[in-house]
């Protein structure tokens, strides 16, 4: 964390320990000690942990938007394609030696209340991201964009949660393979290259 304020710090610091440990079970002592900070530092930034865990919240989902919007742009291929890219993401997302399941769906499960601002902010990151999901289906010329992109956000995030549960790596391909069933459906064109993948 060399050359970061403080205050970057801190969050990078939070961002990966409660990912990886759990919101609730990380400790504050745990996060200053990580961040090589002092308790004075840290509270001058964020006055309660609930404060530091929704500035971590919110930080995580503009660079899963912004990552996941760089990604698909880059990705080869038509529309369609575009949309399928997604779940070459997501394989690289869960397959990865660090998965821990969504920080999401892991923030509401600590914070079941809705109406506490990290549950309202992890919520707020899934209407986000399924809006713009929206946007592809839209771009792709489907029949039903918003019943598409209802649809792929269930296989999306149904392959993060039984990833997380069972450990199979067939979830991410059977979401992928039920997807291409659903896009065409809806008349969009995908490449010969992505329904051969």
């Amino acid at each position: 964390m060399a050359g970061k304020g403080a205050k970057d710090k801190l969050l990078e610091a939070a961002k990966e320990l409660f990912y990886t440990g759990g919101i609730h079970a990380t400790g504050i002592d745990k996060v200053i000690e990580t961040a090589g900070v002092t308790r004075m530092t840290l509270y001058k930034y964020f006055p309660s942990k609930d404060d530091l865990i929704l500035a971590v919240v919110e930080l995580k989902s503009r660079e899963v938007l912004e990552q996941t919007r760089m990604r698909v742009d880059a990705a080869p291929g038509n529309a369609g394609d575009k949309i399928m890219a997604l779940f070459k993401i997501l394989q690289q997302f869960t397959d990865d030696a660090g998965f821990c399941g969504c920080p999401f769906t892991n923030a509401v499960a600590e914070y079941s209340d809705p109406s506490h601002p990290v549950h309202a902010a992890a919520a707020k990151h899934t209407e986000a991201a399924r809006g713009y999901l929206t946007e592809l289906c839209r771009s792709a010329g489907a029949k039903e964009p918003d019943l598409l992109a209802d649809q792929l956000s269930i296989l999306l995030k149904g392959a993060v949660v039984l990833k997380a549960l069972e450990g199979s790596c067939q979830v991410v391909r059977a979401a992928r393979a039920a997807a291409v069933v659903l896009i065409t459906a809806q008349g969009v064109e995908l490449s010969e290259e992505t329904l051969g993948a």
